[in-house]
């Protein structure tokens, strides 16, 4: 019982753990606040939770919020054409609801497709720019290339994703919002890990690559 309440027992790194993750999750509302930034405060929340949280390096709240300067204006780009691109798909399947066209339902079945394409894309963008600086149409073209060469991942962590904000919306308690975003960021990144590791070359030996650890 004693060894349990020890400095470096199981018990207190865990709700140090869980203190990180409120913590992390809080930054991360706060970073979506202006809307348009949500794309740059998911991407320090993947950074911060992976290096901060499960690989014990540095604080969080130095991480995150470095990350968030770092990618502003890219996250804030992504975010833009992200809802422009839904208000489009959104404003277009209205219509085409209203019609009688007999090409109605392959048009719907196409902005689904369309809307999952993009949602599959998503699902890694983040992590990317969290990881790799590049153009971000290299980005985007490597998102799209990873939702399909790893199709199984891409289908677990689009239905992890779907089924949390729907639990969290629907089911959960809304405090639990200061604690889900982190805690599901720190589970798909068992996945996503695997597939950056993938597309990232091995460190030096010189080189501190904490992501390699």
């Amino acid at each position: 019982m004693k060894q349990l309440f020890r400095l470096d027992g199981a018990l207190l790194q865990w709700m140090t753990t869980l203190g990180h993750m409120i913590l992390v999750s809080i930054f991360w509302i706060i970073g979506c606040l202006p809307i348009i930034t949500i794309g740059t405060s998911t991407t320090a929340l993947y950074y911060a939770t992976v290096k901060s949280i499960k690989k014990g390096r540095s604080y969080v709240w130095t991480e995150f919020w470095q990350a968030y300067k770092r990618n502003f204006v890219k996250g804030s780009v992504i975010t833009s054409i992200v809802v422009l691109i839904g208000s489009l798909f959104y404003i277009n399947r209205n219509i085409f609801l209203e019609t009688r066209d007999p090409g109605q339902g392959r048009m719907l079945l196409l902005f689904g497709v369309c809307l999952v394409l993009l949602a599959a894309v998503l699902v890694y963008l983040f992590p990317v720019m969290s990881r790799f600086q590049m153009k971000l149409s290299a980005m985007l073209g490597l998102s799209f290339v990873m939702s399909l060469k790893y199709l199984p991942f891409t289908v677990l962590l689009l239905m992890s994703t779907l089924l949390v904000a729907w639990a969290q919306i629907m089911v959960l308690p809304w405090p639990l919002i200061f604690v889900v975003p982190a805690g599901l960021c720190y589970v798909n990144s068992y996945l996503i890990e695997k597939v950056l590791k993938a597309y990232t070359p091995k460190p030096a030996d010189s080189e501190d690559a904490w992501y390699y650890e």
